[in-house]
């Protein structure tokens, strides 16, 4: 069962030639922590840590937060459906 899950910036990995990182869900399920790519990036100064979102001095904040915002919400989905149903997600 899917226990907790956040999104988190990626601060050991960077791309090469850019100053940005990775954003990344990360969940537990039964102990084991797993880390998704979503796709997009953005510089550490510009990542909010308490709202795990993409902070305005971004130039993409709006889209990289409606990507991060579309991802929470499956998230949610999924927490949720594994709780009622008593499964394991896959």
């Amino acid at each position: 069962m899917l226990q907790e899950y956040r999104f988190i910036l990626r601060n050991d990995y960077q791309k090469s030639n850019s100053t940005e990182n990775p954003i990344c869900l990360r969940f537990y399920q039964k102990g084991k922590r797993y880390v998704f790519s979503l796709g997009i990036s953005t510089d550490s100064k510009y990542w909010d840590e308490k709202k795990n979102r993409v902070k305005h001095g971004d130039s993409r904040y709006i889209f990289k937060n409606r990507i991060i915002e579309s991802f929470d919400l499956r998230a949610q989905r999924m927490l949720a459906d594994s709780i009622i149903n008593r499964t394991q997600l896959s």
